[in-house]
């Protein structure tokens, strides 16, 4: 082994201790829950509103929307704010027909006292997703607080 590739490696080492050089840290992903009822019950417990991706198989748009779903800007703010849960129409066709969708992709964004806060229709790009998740965090500590105030009446 030569000099050379000796202080290489030691110059590599010296850089990766440093921080320079290491693997950037993997994007933030969405963390879907498992199913609707495991979601419920989270959202329940953690008085957080829960957020459900209507999608179908071969869906164009759907596919499109997991594009927004996948922003590590989008991820990060959901992971923050929603407990969030997939639903495949095609596997639960009475909860689409409970909440009225009608078109794929849907969001749907329920607060813990199970009253809508918010829903998107069709693809939307992740700014413009963005916007509508801050509006619906807004729109659930309205109704939180309010819900609050009834109680302690």
């Amino acid at each position: 082994m030569s000099v050379l590739t000796l202080v290489r490696g030691t110059l590599m080492l010296v850089t990766l201790a440093a921080g320079q050089g290491a693997l950037p840290a993997p994007a933030a992903e969405v963390q879907w829950k498992k199913s609707v009822g495991e979601a419920w019950q989270d959202t329940k417990e953690q008085s957080r509103p829960l957020l459900m991706f209507f999608t179908m198989d071969g869906c164009k748009y759907c596919t499109k929307m997991k594009q927004t779903y996948a922003d590590t800007g989008v991820a990060e703010r959901i992971n923050a704010s929603f407990i969030a849960v997939v639903v495949n129409a095609r596997g639960a066709p009475q909860l689409s027909k409970n909440y009225k969708v009608t078109a794929f992709p849907t969001t749907i964004i329920i607060s813990p006292q199970a009253q809508v806060l918010g829903r998107v229709k069709g693809y939307v790009p992740p700014d413009r997703f963005a916007a509508e998740l801050s509006k619906a965090v807004e729109r659930a500590s309205s109704v939180s607080h309010r819900a609050r105030r009834t109680r302690a009446r």
